[in-house]
This record gives structure tokens, C-alpha cells and sequence, in this order.
């Protein structure tokens, strides 16, 4: 595709139909090895940037901006085959040298999202207690770095799948205060009954009601609620009016 053929492509979507929101989610093998196995001392020449591993991804974010998009956020669809939940300061290593490379090319994400859904099995599954420690030590080297961004979670799966891993990330204030947005699909695993999954995202969404969160999320003003949510399920259609009820009806918005 040419350059003049990207640039059609981009003008239908962000300026003719006037979407103003955009989500780049970076492929595999970033850092395919470890660099140096300290998460402390970051080898950048360990670390293979080009085309869909994120460079393309600022290219894009940087043109659609300049036709009107105003929201956009970051998530990895895997993360290096070589991390494991006994090291998360080898995650936030990573997570580092990707959001600060977004910043030296003149693009600060606005969000991160940890991983894009940590629930499902081509990732590898990863706890809410894993979530948590990612989110409490990457949270506080954005703060002492001075970046702006802040962090989605979990991006998961579906409305049940995040509900189990919100419970424990928030009840940790020292990760529910870096969270700028709460983030879920509506991929489920019941063809026969489109209602339980309507159920499921609605109890997930009255997080910030009931539980106790309420109180956690007026502390911090910058969070918001996030429905990022997909119309297809891996087995069935979402209807129509299942994303009404979880938009509409629930006081939830997409960014």
C-alpha cells in the first residue's frame, strides 16, 4: 500500500466518518530476549521497535491525530514469552522502554493498557495479584518520571473475567490510584444465552457503584469508566441491545 493509499484510508475514517478514537495494540517480540536480566539497567539495543512492533503504531496515532483523533491507548496483544509472574520488575522494565519511546517520538500515551486480555489462553493467563504488583510499580515510575499516562485495567476478556481481577487490584489504594480506566471485551463463552453476558458486564460495571469502589474512585478524579467493548463475541453476536443496556442504561462511555 502507498503512501497516498495510507492517506486515503485515513481521511475516510477520521475525517469523513469522523472517528475520533483510536486503539494500536503492538505485536510480539519486542524484547525477544532478555536484555541484560536486570529490570534496573534497560539494553535498547536489545529492543526491536520497527513496523507493527510499535513504530508503525506512533506513525499512525501521529496521522490520525492530525485528522481529529482525540483518544487513543496503547495495550500489548502478548507480552515476551520469557516473562513470568515471579518477576513483574521484568514486565515494567519493558512497559518503560515502549511508553517512554511513544514520549521521545512526540506522542505521550494518554493510557496504557497492561496487556489486552490477560483471561484468555493465547497470552497465557495472568492473575489479578500479578496485575496489581505490574500496576503498582509501573504506576510509580510513570508518577516519579513525570508522564502523564495513565493505566487501564484489566482489558479483559469479558465482564466476569475482569470483575475476578478488579476485585484484587482495587482493593490494593496503592494500585486503584494509578488506574485512570477500568477496561473490558464482551468475547463470553455461552452461545445459548446472550443474557448472562449482559448480566456479567452489567455487575462489572456496577463496580464503581456497589463494593466499595465508589469511594476508592472519587478519591482519584482523574478515573473514568471504560467500556471497550467488541460487538462479536467468540461465539455469537452481542446484540444490539446488550451494548445499549451496558452504555446506555449503566452510565458508561467508550473513550
Amino acid at each position: 500500500m502507498t503512501p497516498a493509499q495510507e492517506d486515503e484510508i485515513l481521511d475516510k475514517l477520521y475525517v469523513d466518518l469522523g472517528l475520533t478514537r483510536v486503539h494500536p495494540a503492538t505485536d510480539e517480540s519486542i524484547e525477544e530476549i532478555n536484555d541484560n536480566n536486570d529490570p534496573s539497567d534497560t539494553d535498547l539495543s536489545k529492543f526491536n521497535f520497527e513496523w507493527k512492533k510499535n513504530d508503525a503504531l506512533i506513525d499512525i496515532v501521529k496521522r490520525a491525530r492530525s485528522r481529529g483523533v482525540t483518544n487513543y491507548f496503547l495495550s500489548p496483544i502478548e507480552i515476551e514469552d520469557w516473562m513470568t509472574e515471579a518477576n513483574p520488575e521484568e514486565y515494567v522494565e519493558w512497559a518503560m522502554a515502549i511508553i517512554r519511546r511513544w514520549r521521545d517520538q512526540g506522542v505521550e500515551l494518554p493510557f496504557y493498557s497492561i496487556m489486552n486480555e490477560p483471561g484468555y489462553e493465547r497470552g497465557g493467563y495472568w492473575s489479578g495479584a500479578y496485575l496489581r504488583d505490574v500496576i503498582k510499580l509501573l504506576g510509580s515510575k510513570l508518577e516519579a518520571q513525570g508522564f502523564a499516562t495513565q493505566i487501564i485495567a484489566p482489558d479483559d476478556l469479558n465482564a466476569k473475567f475482569a470483575r475476578e481481577r478488579l476485585d484484587i487490584i482495587m482493593a490494593d489504594p496503592n494500585a486503584a490510584k494509578y488506574i485512570g480506566a477500568f477496561g473490558y471485551h464482551l468475547y463470553g463463552d455461552w452461545p445459548e444465552d446472550k443474557q448472562r453476558i449482559e448480566y456479567s458486564s452489567l455487575a462489572a460495571l456496577r463496580i464503581v457503584a456497589i463494593a466499595g469502589y465508589s469511594a476508592s474512585l472519587h478519591t482519584y478524579k482523574r478515573t473514568r469508566q471504560l467500556l471497550h467493548a467488541s460487538p462479536k463475541s467468540a461465539y455469537f453476536w452481542c446484540s444490539t441491545s446488550c451494548i445499549h443496556t451496558v452504555v446506555c442504561m449503566s452510565s458508561i462511555y467508550g473513550f
